[in-house]
């Protein structure tokens, strides 16, 4: 690839300068002005609506006035995402579509380059025009799909904006979510008609750039929706040509393959429609179980069992190597209605065994036949129940214009996130993996003028710009590893400070949790405790970013999880101030301290108060921060959430958690191990009262008392077990259904052995097949709930873990490959596995926001 098209332009001087902090494309996270007085421009950077309101309303400066670099305040409070700010700004006049800056932007767009959705929000809402582009041909929706966030990307292709439109390059956000390798953005842009088959100025269609990335769910996902593999670009190569030549074709292969495609691209015959293959499998135990019963019916039962079993695995075979060859169909076994249909036809002999053999053998016995239907009936109407509680999608609405509104709802109820939005990825797999290996080329190639052979050169990895900058920095930020690697094979300074903020490369690439990029280079011996001007080591950076996996990579490396910035800022005070509940869990399990202070006294708790996260305030609580704790103006983080008026988000945050809004634990029954082993045991006890009682009272009366007798154990699990002010958890993430259906077997075996076993002495092959069917059935269910724990299992020991982390950070952890686990914004995100018992332990979501300024 050449330079033809330009990516997210290489940061300049200004970009990092703290005097001359301008709106950047990529590299500045963080937009911080040094004045020594407190002006309009200090005040909407800072976020103090109090000074903004003394300032405006006194005369001396107004919402529209424009600073040395002509920025408006409202530039200032949107990069920043200080919402209030805005709010009142606008109020103020301020001119929503101002352009200032370097890039010649409005507020809106440098609001998108950190993917702040709110700020979007507000400023959309008074009327900001989404189609303005800046000095680099980038619009809104450009500049949202290359922050790779998802829900403001979400929130912007349901406002008037085509998703088709090109930057100043042709390029389109669907070539540049292609090119970023951000496979969950590659899809929502096509779902939202975004056409694959577009060509930029270089002739390169969306299929191109992700051939350079190398991420094999984008190239399925582009070639799904129609991207054509025999596009051609300006140099007459398609696609499987260009990976040919990034010596990538085992990504383009394995992509397509999973899609079942050969490498060409052309669909490979299947046996059955995917529907129709569904229903095969679901039928074929009923039609298979038939004969294996046959045929033990009919020879000796020492043939016969051992031709029942090649008929067993028989049937296996035709559904793992027919229906579900991997060469023409991409699920596993377990995403199949297999182990549904065993366990159907299990229950559909059992029924059939019963009516035709043993009905009529024991007349005298009414009881024993109505108890042994109700067990039944209860057993596959659990089972039925079970399989159903959870479909693993969301309901769809009925339209696009319901759509819209409801994200235009949640967007103004600030509830636009993971938690409340699903968005349901289709292109299945492995899940998405970044290449690391595969990124030679971009869209702005860094083309250094460096020779491997010896031959005379005008440049050295060690030579430093204008701005003291040297070629590693530059190519750590870009995320371009195969430049890294060169240039640190050619005597690169892997610790090199430069820039205005005297930063290493490290640091760069960690701004934007580049983890391939920070991995490199310690592995090169980049010291992470290394701090920059504002005091901010890599740790910190890693964190402002929001990026999990770099994060999980960092706090295996040798650096304290406690260490501080400048204004005594942990890690961990930056992640609850964010919002970013993965991060505040995860820098919890690996012992971050949530009770130290900094220079204002405010704890990790304070600044979960300020972002009003109740998952991080309910977090930090649980492992032991301290609501009592004071800052330098003796305010404890209730008095903030007072004073900030969030106090509603305190309380609901410490009552799930089970507290009082003073932190203190309200007394449960039991603890949660034996409240789940009472949940799980009940229904056997409730259910042998259910019976007794029939057998005992006439039916007219029976049926009513055992009725009262259910409602009356569902009662004491959802009302006093599962009481809200003391459990948190919901039925469905109780083994409560398991109980049921366990219960409802060991009461069928029960009655089979005391009063039907004897009755029907005379026909042994019915009690054989029977005692099959049902030992299948109770098989086949506990083998079902235990296909799928919800964890990941847990390394046998710290040293295990750390380990696997420097070697290969690309497969730190299993992806969870259940469609129930539906993934969260640019990657599929997994909590760290803790090895506790309590149920499901599922991936949480939630909306992070890029850093902002303290003070």
């Amino acid at each position: 690839m050449d330079d033809l098209v330009h990516a997210k332009s290489p940061p300049s001087a200004s970009l990092v300068n703290l005097d001359s902090a301008t709106a950047t494309p990529s590299f500045s996270q963080t937009q911080t002005m040094v004045h020594d007085e407190m002006s309009v421009f200090v005040a909407a950077q800072r976020g103090d609506v109090a000074a903004l309101r003394q300032l405006i309303e006194s005369g001396s400066a107004s919402a529209t006035d424009r600073d040395e670099q002509n920025v408006t305040p409202l530039h200032w409070a949107a990069i920043n995402a200080h919402i209030a700010a805005c709010r009142y700004l606008l109020e103020q006049g301020a001119d929503v579509d101002a352009r200032g800056g370097d890039l010649v932007a409005t507020p809106m767009q440098w609001a998108a380059r950190n993917g702040y959705l709110y700020i979007l929000h507000l400023l959309i809402a008074h009327g900001a025009d989404p189609t303005i582009a800046d000095s680099q041909g980038y619009n809104t929706l450009h500049l949202v799909t290359h922050s790779s966030s998802i829900m403001p990307l979400l929130y912007l292709l349901h406002q008037p904006i085509s998703v088709d439109s090109r930057d100043a390059q042709g390029h389109t956000a669907l070539m540049w979510a292609a090119y970023q390798g951000d496979a969950l953005s590659v899809d929502l842009l096509l779902r939202h008609g975004a056409n694959a088959n577009l060509k930029d100025e270089a002739g390169l269609t969306p299929l191109h750039w992700a051939v350079v990335r190398g991420n094999k769910v984008c190239i399925r996902r582009l070639v799904e929706k129609g991207g054509d593999v025999a596009a051609k670009d300006a140099e007459e190569r398609t696609p499987r040509d260009m990976a040919v030549e990034l010596k990538s074709l085992g990504a383009w292969k394995r992509a397509l393959e999973e899609g079942g495609m050969n490498e060409h691209g052309v669909k490979r015959a299947k046996p059955l429609s995917d529907r129709n293959t569904k229903i095969a499998i679901f039928v074929l135990p009923t039609v298979f179980f038939y004969l294996i019963f046959m045929t033990l019916s009919v020879l000796p039962w020492y043939t016969g069992v051992l031709l029942a079993m090649a008929e067993f695995f028989g049937m296996h075979h035709i559904v793992t190597r027919v229906l579900l060859n991997k060469n023409t169909y991409t699920d596993s076994v377990s995403q199949t209605p297999y182990f549904a249909g065993i366990i159907t036809a299990s229950l559909i002999w059992v029924v059939y065994a019963w009516v035709t053999r043993l009905l009529h053998q024991a007349e005298s016995h009414p009881f024993s036949h109505l108890m042994f239907a109700l067990v039944v009936g209860l057993c596959a109407y659990n089972f039925f129940r079970a399989i159903t509680l959870d479909p693993g999608t969301c309901p769809k609405p009925a339209s696009d214009d319901e759509l819209k509104q409801i994200i235009e709802d949640l967007a103004s109820e600030g509830r636009l996130n993971g938690q409340t939005f699903c968005i349901q990825f289709t292109a299945l797999g492995s899940g998405i993996v970044w290449a690391p290996e595969t990124t030679g080329n971009s869209f702005c190639s860094l083309r250094p003028s460096l020779s491997a052979s010896g031959s005379s050169t005008s440049a050295a990895a060690t030579d430093r710009d204008e701005q003291n900058v040297t070629p590693l920095h530059w190519a750590a930020i870009n995320a371009h590893i195969a430049a890294c690697r060169y240039l640190l094979e050619q005597g690169a300074d892997v610790d090199a400070r430069g820039g205005d903020l005297v930063a290493t490369p490290m640091q760069w690439a960690a701004r934007n949790g580049y983890l391939y990029i920070i991995h490199l280079l310690i592995a090169h011996g980049a010291d992470p405790t290394v701090a920059d001007s504002q005091g901010y080591n890599t740790l910190h950076l890693v964190t402002h970013s929001s990026s999990i996996m770099p994060l999980l990579y960092l706090l295996h490396q040798p650096i304290s999880v406690d260490s501080r910035d400048a204004q005594g800022h942990t890690a961990l005070m930056w992640a609850a101030y964010q919002g970013d509940a993965l991060s505040v869990d995860l820098l919890l399990r690996h012992g971050a301290n949530a009770n130290l202070k900094d220079e204002a006294g405010l704890t990790p708790l304070h600044w979960a108060v300020v972002r009003g996260n109740k998952v991080c305030i309910r977090r930090l609580v649980e492992k032991g921060g301290d609501v009592a704790a004071k800052d330098a103006e003796e305010r404890t983080p209730r008095d903030m959430a007072v004073e900030l008026k969030s106090l509603g988000a305190w309380k609901r945050a410490l009552e799930e958690g089970g507290m009082n809004e003073h932190g203190v634990k309200r007394a449960k029954p039991l603890s949660d191990r034996n409240t789940k082993i009472a949940i799980f045991v009940l229904p056997t006890v409730f259910f042998y009262l259910i019976f007794m009682t029939l057998s005992v009272l006439p039916w007219y009366t029976g049926v009513l008392l055992a009725m009262a007798e259910f409602f009356g154990m569902h009662h004491i699990v959802t009302r006093v077990l599962l009481n809200k002010n003391t459990y948190t958890d919901s039925v469905s993430q109780t083994p409560y259904f398991a109980g049921i259906i366990t219960a409802s077997l060991i009461w069928v075996v029960y009655a089979w052995v005391t009063r039907l076993l004897h009755q029907a002495e005379s026909h042994p092959f019915s009690h054989l097949m029977f005692a099959l069917v049902v030992g299948l059935c109770a098989y086949n269910f506990f083998r079902a709930i235990t296909l799928d724990p919800g964890t990941c299992p847990k390394p046998a020991s710290d040293d295990e873990r750390e380990r696997g982390a420097p070697e290969r950070p690309d497969v730190l952890y299993p992806v969870l490959r259940s469609s129930r686990y539906f993934r969260d914004f640019n990657s599929w995100i997994l909590r760290e596995p803790c090895g506790c018992d309590s149920g499901f332990a599922r991936p949480r979501r939630v909306s992070s926001s890029s850093l902002i300024s303290c003070h």
